[in-house]
């Protein structure tokens, strides 16, 4: 802080995106324990489940449920994310302007290696958020893959049941409380 006041910007960067790396871990996590409960993913995706996970992951509306959850989550962390991409990019322009502006006053510019440090700084927490940003899209791909297969489940289920919301894909939402009774089909 002594040589520039920018220089607290590649500080707040690391820290959030410290925090948005955690946030999204947590959600990577709780995508694995979803798609595990489907049981079509791949063994080698999944993760063991305890008895009080599968128990509670075993009603499909619920599980449905906590895939929109997760999946409107992922929508939001990557909003989050490319605020940050943008922050970045407006601190970098923030620091040549006022770099610039000292000059024009008569104050010297800061050293070349201080402001290449400020510079590569933000860069690294750009490029840790930017690759959050693509394994986020990764995982929210993921999450719909699973609403899609879920929700076709539920609409394949001969048993009349009641929804508060069920999806069906990215587009179609029938909605309230209403009781379905739909013929089996052949195909799923």
């Amino acid at each position: 802080m002594r040589l520039h006041p920018m220089q607290i910007v590649p500080l707040l960067l690391q820290a959030r995106t410290r925090q948005y790396l955690a946030w999204f871990d947590s959600l990577h996590h709780k995508t694995a324990q979803l798609e595990s409960a489907t049981t079509i993913m791949d063994p080698g995706w999944t993760k063991a489940l305890t008895a009080d996970e599968r128990r509670e992951l075993s009603d499909t509306g619920s599980l449905l449920q906590r895939l929109h959850g997760v999946s409107a989550e992922l929508a939001h962390v990557n909003t989050v994310l490319v605020f940050v991409a943008k922050f970045g990019s407006f601190a970098l322009e923030t620091f040549q302007k006022v770099e610039a502006s000292r000059e024009l006053s008569g104050h010297p510019r800061v050293a070349e290696a201080d402001e290449a440090e400020f510079r590569e700084a933000v860069l690294f927490e750009l490029s840790r958020a930017d690759f959050c940003r693509d394994r986020t899209e990764e995982i929210r791909e993921r999450a719909r893959s699973q609403i899609s297969v879920v929700g076709g489940v539920l609409l394949t289920n001969v048993e009349p049941w009641s929804a508060s919301m069920l999806i069906v894909n990215r587009s179609t939402v029938l909605y309230s409380n209403t009781t379905l009774g739909l013929p089996r089909t052949s195909h799923c």
